[in-house]
């Protein structure tokens, strides 16, 4: 395997019947962020010390940077970062089975998207949000937060197969196919729902409640489809783009943040290594940066297993 950094945080376990199981993660931080990861309890004090002076690359602000607005809750920011990246599949990625589907579906070219990877390696359909309690957030999203997030029954799937949205956001499920589907949606916190959508039909769902899990969506009239939705109390979540990439923008700079990263098909990373020291986290395999106003940060590549 070829890594495109020195610096890795390397997952070495996620669960027991995914041995075989890899994703690479390169996170960048953009003009205006300065991102250091946390070690944890009991870490290898050394190796983090060595890998924070090797990395740390200072700057002025920007013009305007730290006069930006910003919403309640958490620390005041000292300014505004951006975090960009990318996950990648290690190894030779699965082709996508394809599905048995019924008569109606059968002209649309139904496929497996537990893991769906690009020709250069990117990992579609990853997570990572913001799980630092109540952070600031920024004043560009006040208006965003009113838009409606739309999941759709295209082509006997749903688009976008992983959907992220704010609690309270509007959620408009919708059907562009000629015959008739459901939407399942079962969430752990807010109540679950069940819309019947006939050809063409929409309809309002309402989940104002932040929920801790990405949620399961399903169509019980064609059961191979599969859909997830995240709900945050904060807009700081995205999922990866067909080519593995992401941007978490605006993010609260002068304070430790803790992230979180998901894949449908291991779930959350459980296990992480530091230059190859390993870094104790939470049950849930959390990662810490803290982002500075004005200073630019790689962190390298995060290897998941």
């Amino acid at each position: 395997m070829r890594f495109p950094s020195r610096w890795a945080f390397q997952v070495t376990r996620m669960n027991n019947c995914m041995n075989n199981f890899w994703i690479l993660v390169a996170l960048v931080c953009l003009a205006g962020c300065d991102q250091r990861i946390a070690p944890g309890p009991r870490a290898n004090a050394e190796a983090v010390s060595a890998i924070r002076a090797k990395l740390t690359v200072g700057g002025a602000p920007a013009e305007g940077e730290a006069a930006a607005g910003g919403d309640t809750g958490g620390t005041e920011s000292s300014g505004w970062a951006t975090l960009s990246g990318s996950f990648k599949y290690v190894g030779t990625p699965p082709t996508p089975a394809n599905v048995q589907v019924n008569a109606e579906c059968s002209k649309h070219p139904v496929v497996n998207e537990a893991v769906v990877v690009s020709s250069d390696g990117g990992l579609a359909n990853a997570v990572i949000f913001l799980r630092t309690a109540k952070p600031q957030v920024h004043a560009d999203y006040e208006a965003s937060s009113k838009d409606s997030v739309v999941l759709d029954n295209k082509h006997c799937r749903f688009e976008p197969h992983v959907a992220v949205m704010r609690a309270g956001q509007p959620l408009q499920v919708k059907n562009s196919d000629e015959f008739g589907h459901n939407t399942k949606i079962d969430p752990l916190v807010n109540s679950p729902s069940n819309a019947i959508l006939p050809a063409g039909a929409s309809a309002n769902q309402d989940f104002p409640k932040e929920e801790q899990l990405p949620i399961k969506v399903g169509c019980n009239i064609h059961p191979w489809m599969g859909g997830w939705i995240v709900v945050r109390e904060n807009p700081y979540a995205a999922v990866s783009d067909a080519q593995g990439k992401f941007t978490l923008k605006n993010l609260p700079a002068g304070r430790e943040l803790e992230f979180q990263l998901w894949q449908e098909k291991p779930g959350f990373l459980k296990s992480v290594e530091v230059a190859g020291a390993p870094v104790k986290v939470d049950a849930k395999g959390a990662l810490q940066a803290q982002a500075r106003t004005g200073q630019g940060l790689g962190l390298g590549d995060l290897r998941a297993g």
